[in-house]
C-alpha cells in the first residue's frame, strides 16, 4: 500500500487542491493513531465522518418540510423508460418526468448496473470503552482512518472512548443476490476483529463487545459512474 494515494494527491495538486492533503511521516502517523503498523499517510482536515442514520433522518425531515411525499416500504416491480417514466409498484403506478435511482448495493440486481458494481459485505467490531488507553497511545484527535487496501480497513473512535473498527475483508455477492451471506456474515466479523488485533497489538486485552454490518456497493476502480 506504500504510495497508494500518491496519484490522487498529485492530481489534486494539479487541479489546485493540493493543500487539502497534508503528508504525514511514520512518526507523525504513530503519534496521531497509536498504531505501530501504519508507515505513512495523509491528513485531510476538510473531511469528516457522517452518521448515516442521522443523515437519512435529517434528509427525511427536510424533504417532508418541503412538501415531498415519501412512500416507505413500497416495492418497485418495474421501471419503464419513456415520457413520462412509469414506475410500477405493488400497489399502483407512479409517473414522472424524471426518476433518480438511489439504490446502493441493491442496484446490483437491476439491469445495467450489475456490470458496473458488485455487492459486498462490510462489517465492524466495537471495543469496550477505553478512554484512558486511547490517551495512552495518543489517539485523542478523533481522527477517522482508512488504509489503502481494496477491501480497506476503516476505523475511528467514539464519543465514549471506544474504537469502531471495520473492513479488511468481506464477501462478494453476484447478480444482486442478497440473503444471510451479507446480513449474518460472521466471517467478515472475524476478519474485522483480526485486523483490529493486528493494527493495535498493544490493545490485545481489550474486549470486543459488539459487531454489525451489511451490504455495500463497490465499483472495480472505486470511482463513481454517471449515466442515463
Amino acid at each position: 500500500q506504500d504510495g497508494a494515494f500518491d496519484g490522487a494527491v498529485a492530481l489534486a495538486r494539479r487541479l489546485g487542491f493540493g493543500d487539502r492533503f497534508v503528508p504525514l511521516s511514520t512518526d507523525e502517523v504513530l503519534r496521531r493513531t497509536g498504531s505501530p503498523h501504519l508507515r505513512a499517510g495523509y491528513l485531510v482536515p476538510g473531511d469528516a465522518n457522517i452518521q448515516p442514520a442521522r443523515l437519512a433522518r435529517g434528509l427525511r425531515r427536510v424533504l417532508l418540510a418541503r412538501g415531498v411525499t415519501i412512500h416507505e416500504e413500497t416495492r418497485v416491480r418495474r421501471l419503464r423508460a419513456g415520457s413520462p417514466v412509469r414506475v410500477e409498484t405493488d400497489t399502483g403506478e407512479i409517473r414522472a418526468n424524471r426518476v433518480v435511482l438511489g439504490l446502493n448495493a441493491w442496484a446490483a440486481g437491476w439491469p445495467g448496473f450489475g456490470s458496473r458494481l458488485v455487492t459486498w459485505s462490510s462489517y465492524m467490531v466495537l471495543t469496550e470503552p477505553i478512554p484512558d488507553r486511547l490517551a495512552e497511545i495518543g489517539w485523542t484527535g478523533r481522527e477517522a482512518i482508512g488504509d489503502g487496501r481494496f477491501a480497506n480497513h476503516y476505523f475511528r473512535t467514539t464519543a465514549d472512548g471506544r474504537i469502531a473498527f471495520g473492513g479488511g475483508g468481506g464477501r462478494a455477492g453476484f447478480g444482486g443476490r442478497m440473503g444471510d451471506w451479507v446480513t449474518r456474515d460472521l466471517g467478515s466479523v472475524r476478519l474485522a476483529a483480526r485486523g483490529f488485533r493486528r493494527l493495535y497489538p498493544q490493545l490485545r486485552d481489550v474486549a470486543l463487545e459488539d459487531a454489525w454490518g451489511g451490504p455495500i456497493d463497490i465499483a472495480p476502480d472505486h470511482l463513481p459512474t454517471f449515466g442515463t
